[in-house]
């Protein structure tokens, strides 16, 4: 009963919160009092057990080894590349020691170990999402009740709104909301009963920046983040399966 008024409560401010928006943009996006709500219910309980039945496994990948660097930004590529020459050789690297990006970018040996990271992370998000997919059977049904909802509203109030659009709201909510956050710090969802290295911390960063752009349907390409842009690929082929399960989430 407490359940059922819950998500009728829900249904009820969702619903002003999209009668009142003058445009798709913002919905959802802001740290309002619903949003902020909406993500205290996925804490529940069953929100709990999903995640911890679903991600723990295939996040080993990632948890399991705490010496896997999957950094692919140029410049900390080759910070390290350099200290790990010095630290196993005991030889000083004749490499310049304060590169440019683009300098950083151009070493073979950086392009090298990149290519093969990039490889690596993409294994990972497919892994992921296909463990997301295959778990579709366990999701709580108030969560998906909440997806069916604001499917409803995006046509009810954006007819013509493409449906990448609706997914994005619905991805929004699942993935950046529910999802995500047990990425970045699985030891607050007791997914993991060890403390993180750095290099796990950063590995996991990456996945959910790749997880967060699935979400809203948007690629790489930045200024600040152009390192990211090979990750492209990996959007590219999982893009099509993504909406498809947010879309089945309703």
């Amino acid at each position: 009963y407490e359940e059922h008024l819950l998500l009728h409560m829900f249904q009820r401010v969702l619903e002003n919160e999209f009668s009142n928006a003058k445009n798709i943009s913002g919905l959802l996006r802001a740290n309002t009092a619903l949003t902020r709500m909406m993500t205290t219910y996925t804490r529940r309980s069953p929100g709990q057990h999903y995640l911890k039945a679903t991600l723990t496994d295939v996040l080993k990948a990632i948890t399991a080894q705490s010496t896997l660097v999957l950094e692919i930004n140029p410049l900390k590529v080759y910070e390290l590349m350099i200290n790990d020459y010095e630290a196993s050789t005991g030889k000083i690297s004749t490499l310049n020691k304060k590169p440019s990006p683009e300098e950083a970018a151009e070493n073979a040996d950086v392009q090298k170990l990149i290519a093969t990271r990039i490889n690596h992370l993409g294994k990972i998000t497919d892994d992921f999402i296909s463990a997301l997919i295959e778990s579709m059977g366990s999701i709580p049904y108030g969560i998906r009740w909440i997806c069916k909802q604001i499917r409803v509203f995006m046509t009810q109030y954006f007819p013509d709104a493409p449906e990448a659009q609706a997914c994005s709201m619905i991805g929004g909510f699942f993935l950046l909301r529910f999802v995500n956050p047990a990425i970045v710090t699985p030891q607050a969802f007791m997914l993991v009963d060890t403390k993180l290295s750095p290099p796990t911390r950063r590995n996991l960063t990456l996945l959910a920046k790749i997880m967060q752009n699935l979400a809203n349907n948007v690629k790489f390409g930045g200024v600040k983040e152009s390192y990211m842009d090979p990750l492209n690929i990996v959007l590219d082929r999982n893009r099509d399966r993504m909406n498809e399960f947010l879309l089945e989430l309703t």
